[in-house]
């Protein structure tokens, strides 16, 4: 009995993680983090010296 209760609980615990991970990816793969390149500032501008 005791050990049925363990079974099912990693079970569980295994699902959840698996979720939790899937949709990670899949939001990661929707929405990739891409910094924006700083806005030109004056100096850059310039031109060479």
């Amino acid at each position: 009995m005791l050990i049925d209760l363990i079974a099912v609980a990693a079970l569980l615990l295994w699902a959840a993680v698996t979720l939790v991970l899937l949709a990670r990816t899949d939001h990661a793969e929707a929405h990739p983090v891409v910094r924006p390149r700083p806005a030109p500032t004056a100096r850059d501008q310039e031109g060479p010296r």
